[in-house]
């Protein structure tokens, strides 16, 4: 009786085996032999696939800011958080830095006070370089980065205007309505959502 064992290799996934007399799941086998006796085993693996995502964040909070992200696919439904300059290569719990070949999804949330710019590929075509979702479809052997690049936006203090028409003589203050529409989001004081004499509009809705 002799127990085969195939280790771990770097990059490469363990599908099954056939001709032991083991669980054809495990690298594990048991092998039983009399006088004269020929047996084959044969032992299936997949090359692994590597995807880094890439964080470049322009912006004076780049290093402060936590930018999440979410993958789905074959091998992995995990969440992560990366910083601005800040990388990962995901891992299975089967081989760390690779995944097995097939469907992933590769998702950025929304980061307050920050607009996503575009999507690059590195051995990946963007086809919607705009878009926070990435969808890949991955053979074996494949190695793929994206790169992730975000903008701070800056943001500027409400602004607000009055308007004070100057009345020609005898004509007095409110008479004449300029009726000058605005968004109805935005009113004044008294509720009115129009410009007219002496109305005065401090701040306004984004």
């Amino acid at each position: 009786t002799y127990t085969i064992e195939e280790l771990a290799t770097t990059g490469w996934f363990f599908d099954n085996v056939s001709g032991g007399t083991g669980n054809p799941d495990s690298p594990i086998q048991q092998v039983t032999v009399l006088a004269g006796d020929n047996k084959t085993l044969t032992y299936q693996n997949t090359q692994g696939v590597q995807i880094t995502v890439v964080k470049d964040a322009i912006g004076p909070n780049a290093s402060e800011t936590d930018f999440d992200f979410t993958v789905d696919g074959t091998t992995i439904d995990n969440e992560f958080t990366l910083t601005g300059s800040d990388s990962i290569t995901l891992s299975s719990s089967a081989q760390d830095e690779y995944v097995r070949p097939g469907s992933y999804t590769v998702e950025e949330l929304a980061t307050r006070g920050w607009i996503l710019t575009e999507v690059n590929g590195d051995g990946f075509v963007v086809v919607d370089p705009r878009s926070a979702i990435q969808e890949l479809n991955l053979e074996a052997g494949n190695s793929v980065t994206l790169t992730y690049t975000n903008t701070q936006i800056v943001l500027n203090p409400a602004l607000g205007f009055r308007y004070d028409p100057i009345y020609p003589v005898g004509i007095g203050l409110g008479a004449l309505e300029y009726g000058t529409s605005i968004r109805a989001s935005d009113t004044n004081d008294a509720g009115n959502t129009e410009i007219t004499g002496s109305s005065s509009f401090d701040t306004f809705s984004p």
